[in-house]
């Protein structure tokens, strides 16, 4: 029984889960951290023939600091593409889109291309961002860290991309795992990173 533990995605649930999603190989773990994530990125990019595809958030209770090592920690593996989102149960106290502004100014700082960054807030709509972004051969790493954001995307990998809607999965999912873009920002801490990424933003559910 334990020779065999690991064959399924499932055998343990949010710990280096690996999908096939048509011709795309997809990782999901929780990496919080910049070991895990590096732990993370060295497998999926091992071997790897085509691009690198990230999802990318924190929890609002790290320093600035530790997010932006978070983010330093992506981009020494030079992803292609990486999708910014919030972790809406986790913003303790930051407003919505803080996060995902300090993450991307960091980005920006390591040299990546502004064109290879999205934001999308909403957990769910990051992970469908990038499974629309991918062509045969990508890789794709998905740390998903809401509960129901992360059912609902598991559900979708396991439908393995076969005649799959993504549009119609995020119009069914896309409230689950973060805030709205244009929700009011309250006066806390950070306003200005916060302001900087709704301006990116501009109204919209990822740009």
């Amino acid at each position: 029984m334990l020779a065999q533990f690991g064959a399924q995605p499932g055998d343990n649930p949010g710990r280096l889960q690996r999908w096939v999603f048509g011709d795309t190989p997809v990782y999901l773990d929780y990496a919080h951290n910049p070991d895990g994530l590096r732990g993370l990125l060295e497998v999926a990019a091992a071997g790897r023939a085509g691009r690198l595809g990230l999802v990318l958030g924190q929890a609002g209770n790290r320093e600035d600091a530790d997010i932006r090592a978070l983010a330093a920690a992506a981009a020494s593996f030079g992803p292609d593409r990486v999708v910014l989102k919030d972790i809406e149960s986790f913003l303790r106290g930051r407003a919505p889109g803080e996060v995902a502004a300090i993450l991307r100014e960091e980005l920006l700082r390591q040299g990546m291309p502004e064109t290879a960054l999205r934001v999308c807030l909403e957990e769910v709509r990051a992970a469908a961002e990038l499974l629309e972004w991918a062509a045969p051969g990508d890789v794709l790493v998905m740390p998903i860290h809401n509960s129901d954001a992360r059912d609902a995307v598991v559900a979708l990998l396991e439908q393995g991309g076969v005649q799959t809607d993504l549009a119609e999965f995020v119009d069914q999912h896309g409230g689950l795992g973060s805030g709205r873009v244009l929700q009011p920002l309250p006066e806390q801490r950070g306003l200005a990173a916060a302001q900087r990424a709704r301006e990116h933003a501009h109204g919209q559910a990822c740009i």
